[in-house]
């Protein structure tokens, strides 16, 4: 019986989504996020408030919101007036940032790019799992990998195929 009145909390708990903050990433994976540090605040009164997060103390939460034409204005909310607080995800931010290196992949990308390029990738897939790109994401990482054994063994990638650097200065020259 107690079991049956615990079980909405149970199923609560096992669909909270962890949301990865700014902080959670390393600074050359920051330095994909936008400026902005946008927030939504649903109030007591059930009103929607969204901006940029300014500031926020254990009192008050000040939000940069816009009016339009390029007129923005800095609005405080008291925290007992606060309801929620909800950030944006910054995985949801980085992933279709990451999910661009697939353009640098079909190229021929220097040994230091595939460097970060893998860097970028692991670290993603290491600090948000459960992600819904993290499948693609891995395909991605398995590709850059790849592609720089394949440069460590000497190999030229010459029209998307690796073969050995005098067979690839043949392919030039003709």
């Amino acid at each position: 019986l107690l079991f049956l009145a615990c079980f909405p909390l149970i199923l609560l708990a096992l669909s909270t989504v962890h949301v990865k903050a700014y902080d959670s990433w390393s600074q050359e994976m920051r330095a994909l996020l936008p400026d902005s540090n946008e927030i939504t605040l649903t109030l007591n009164d059930g009103s929607v408030h969204s901006g940029e997060l300014v500031t926020q103390t254990d009192e008050a939460v000040q939000v940069r919101m816009d009016r339009g034409r390029g007129i923005t204005f800095v609005k405080e909310f008291s925290r007992a007036d606060i309801a929620t607080i909800e950030q944006v995800d910054a995985a949801d931010l980085i992933a279709p940032r990451l999910l661009n290196l697939k353009e640098l992949l079909n190229a021929t990308p220097a040994p230091e790019q595939l460097e970060r390029a893998l860097n970028l990738l692991n670290e993603f897939i290491e600090v948000a799992p459960s992600h819904a790109a993290v499948q693609e994401l891995k395909l991605l990482r398995d590709n850059a990998a790849f592609q720089s054994k394949q440069q460590m063994r000497g190999l030229i990638k010459v029209d998307g195929e690796w073969i050995p650097p005098v067979k690839a200065a043949t392919i030039r020259y003709e």
